[in-house]
């Protein structure tokens, strides 16, 4: 571009520009049409150079755009991938941690047991007969050698017909049986609860009932040609009384293995 040109260019791209005073300015100074026309070329000149460096601009900008495109498209590929790689190594790590824990409290388990066998029998009894001073008829149920505690807690019976609730009770998960508890509400001092029923483990059977709200969070308990209906406090713990009953189930001692279901016929 010319030096003409260029001072052209600047005077049309100054922030003070005023078109009118510029076309009064230019007739003032020209010499004639002639001139006017040559003026008239220039501006054209610069008009077209001005759009086709636009065109490239836009064409050289469009094809930055499609590079810029597929680079963020392939880094968000790899930021897929690498997300993927970091949630599978995770996982990973989480089941390895968790068996190493599992490993370790069942090792210390065995250990204690090994170390201190009559200590730990002793404890788990010691625990039961604890728990056992709270209900009013359970005294004789230690009577048995060996028995300990393996799981207890709050549960409401509901009704199997109509399935409406029908008391709170504890129930008590041995080794070896299943004691039922109702609960006596007005009753002051240490025993809370009254003795209901004694099962063994080896006479019922365990079925989770599924939710249908506002029925939830309950499992069925069925002794040939009776059943009884439960409601855990919520699904967590629904879920350990399934789990921890067919496990304590599985491992029932043979040398515990008398049956017997006794139930106090004033209370149901």
């Amino acid at each position: 571009m010319s030096e003409t040109g260029n001072r052209l260019r600047k005077l049309l791209e100054s922030q003070n520009f005023d078109p009118q005073n510029y076309v009064k300015q230019l007739s003032q100074q020209s010499d004639g049409d002639r001139d006017l026309q040559e003026h008239r070329q220039k501006i054209q000149n610069l008009a077209d150079e001005t759009a086709q460096n636009l065109k490239k601009n836009v064409y050289k900008n469009y094809r930055q755009f499609i590079e810029t495109a597929k680079e963020i498209s392939y880094l968000e590929s790899e930021m897929y991938q690498l997300s993927h790689i970091l949630t599978e190594q995770k996982s990973i790590m989480e089941s390895i941690t968790q068996a190493l824990i599992s490993t370790d409290k069942d090792e210390t388990s065995k250990e204690m047991q090994a170390a201190f066998p009559k200590e730990t029998e002793e404890l788990k009894q010691r625990t039961l007969t604890s728990l056992l001073e709270k209900v009013e008829g359970g005294k004789n149920i230690m009577d048995t050698p060996g028995r300990h505690l393996v799981y207890n807690g709050d549960l409401v019976e509901f009704d199997v017909d109509n399935m409406s609730p029908i008391q709170k009770v504890h129930a008590f998960l041995m080794n070896d049986c299943l004691l039922i508890a109702t609960w006596l509400p007005n009753r002051r001092g240490t025993v809370k609860y009254k003795y209901n029923a004694l099962y063994d483990l080896e006479s019922f059977a365990v079925v989770n009932v599924k939710d249908n709200p506002p029925m939830k969070d309950m499992f069925k308990i069925l002794m040939f040609p009776d059943s009884r209906i439960f409601q855990a406090e919520n699904s967590k713990i629904k879920k350990e009384w399934l789990e921890i009953l067919d496990e304590t189930k599985k491992t029932k001692s043979p040398r515990t293995g008398t049956r017997r279901r006794r139930r106090s016929p004033c209370l149901l």
